[in-house]
């Protein structure tokens, strides 16, 4: 009886509450920081901020949803089904590698945006399916390695059009599907229950992910034509 009451009771969803307020406080220190670099860093250079601003401040959005997608994957103890982990896997490489690949196609052309795109969002699937051993690990590679160049090449067939707001619509979609990832989970494992990590974790994990994307999109190495420079 007393189990039958527990499946029955409505659902608290604390600890998803909880992760989702980090993400959002995490966010705001992003942009805080992107605007502490801006004025310490950028404020002189003519044009800046229309050839950058909102790229970087979609970059700070992209990291913030990875990185709250991927603490709530960490999150669970309970053993996963191999078709939820493939799916995982699959899908969290691949919006992973399309945000990252997509921003850095733009900024870095089509070589360096998909090599790092591709590397990043490989990464990711392999860290997000490696719970259901081979055939999650080799989905989430497979589609960290598709979209990160497919994300790539995309900005720079674009870069003649109003590329930052496709690309503003782009990540929009991407944590549409991010978010449906992590209710598929909820469905399937039942609400978190629980959740051991701080917001200072998130928040440095977030920080660390962004300066390094921050600083690549800016100074790191050019190919062909790029968004910002002559566009």
């Amino acid at each position: 009886m007393e189990e039958c009451c527990n499946e029955t009771a409505p659902k608290s969803y604390n600890a998803e509450k909880k992760l989702f307020t980090y993400s959002i406080c995490g966010l705001a220190i992003l942009l805080i920081v992107l605007v502490l670099i801006y004025i310490g860093l950028w404020r002189n250079q003519e044009g800046f901020l229309d050839a950058f601003a909102l790229l970087l401040i979609l970059g700070a959005i992209s990291v913030s949803a990875i990185v709250g997608v991927a603490y709530h994957f960490s999150g669970y103890k309970k053993q996963i089904s191999c078709t939820l982990g493939m799916m995982e896997g699959m899908t969290f490489g691949m919006m992973t590698g399309f945000l990252i690949g997509a921003l850095l196609g733009a900024t870095n052309g089509m070589f360096w945006g998909s090599v790092f795109g591709m590397l990043i969002g490989s990464g990711a699937g392999i860290w997000a399916g490696r719970c259901c051993g081979v055939m999650g690990t080799m989905e989430g590679m497979m589609g960290g390695l598709m979209a990160g160049t497919m994300g790539a090449m995309l900005s720079v067939m674009m870069l003649a059009d109003p590329l930052p707001l496709f690309l503003g619509l782009l990540t929009v979609m991407c944590l549409i599907v991010l978010g449906a990832l992590a209710y598929l989970r909820i469905k399937e494992l039942g609400e978190l229950g629980t959740m051991n990590t701080s917001f200072v974790s998130i928040a440095s994990t977030s920080l660390i992910f962004f300066v390094l994307l921050v600083l690549l999109m800016i100074y790191g190495p050019k190919s062909g034509p790029v968004w910002g420079l002559g566009i």
